[in-house]
C-alpha cells in the first residue's frame, strides 16, 4: 500500500478526472487528503518545476480555509492537506445522486459563498508572492466537514490536463476538468 509523507491511505479513494482523492490517516491518527495526480500528468511542468514557486504560501498560507500544503512529493503527484475527515463537493454530490436524491440549492449556495470567501481572502494574502488564483478550483477541491464548515485544498496547483491540451490541441481534457 502507497505511503503519503509516512501517512497511510484509509479505504476512501474518490476518483477525479486528473487526480484522485485519497483519505490518508497520520501517525496520530489525524485525517488528510491527499490529491493525488494520474501517472499520466506527474511529470507535467506545472506539478514539477513551475510549481516550487508558489510552496512557500501554499505551505503557509495563513488564510482562514485554506488548509496548509503539509507534503508533497513530484515523483508520485501527491499534494498532502491537513483537513481532517471532509468530503468533496463531487463526493457528496455523487452520494446523493446514488441515493437519488439532489442536493438543495441552499446548500449549495451556502457551500458557494463559503468557498468565495476563503478564494478571496487567499487571493488577497497570496498577491504579494505572485499567487493570485486557485487554477483548478473543481467540485474536488471545495471539500466539506461533517460540522457544515468549507476548506478548499489545491490552491495554486495548475490544471496538468489543460495545460497539456494548450500545448497540444490534440490532448483533450475530460469533460469534467472543464467543470
Amino acid at each position: 500500500m502507497e505511503s503519503y509523507g509516512g501517512m497511510t491511505p484509509t479505504l476512501r479513494r474518490f476518483p477525479g478526472p486528473a487526480a484522485d482523492l485519497v483519505e490518508v490517516t497520520s501517525e496520530k491518527g489525524l485525517k488528510h487528503t491527499a490529491i493525488v495526480f494520474h501517472a499520466e500528468f506527474r511529470d507535467h511542468s506545472t506539478l514539477t518545476s513551475d510549481i516550487q514557486e508558489f510552496l512557500g504560501f501554499m505551505e503557509e498560507p495563513q488564510v482562514d480555509g485554506l488548509p496548509k500544503l503539509v507534503w508533497h512529493d513530484p515523483s508520485d503527484g501527491a499534494f498532502v492537506y491537513p483537513t481532517g475527515s471532509a468530503w468533496s463537493v463531487a463526493e457528496v454530490v455523487k452520494t446523493m445522486a446514488d441515493l437519488g436524491k439532489v442536493c438543495g440549492v441552499r446548500a449549495g449556495l451556502e457551500v458557494a459563498y463559503h468557498a468565495g470567501q476563503v478564494l478571496l481572502d487567499a487571493a488577497a494574502a497570496g498577491a504579494e508572492l505572485d499567487v493570485y488564483s486557485h487554477t483548478s478550483l473543481s467540485p474536488w477541491t471545495v471539500m466539506i466537514k461533517g460540522d457544515g464548515q468549507v476548506r478548499v485544498i489545491g490552491f495554486g496547483i495548475p490544471q496538468p490536463e489543460v495545460a497539456l491540451y494548450v500545448e497540444d490541441e490534440t490532448e483533450l481534457p475530460r469533460e469534467d476538468s472543464l467543470r
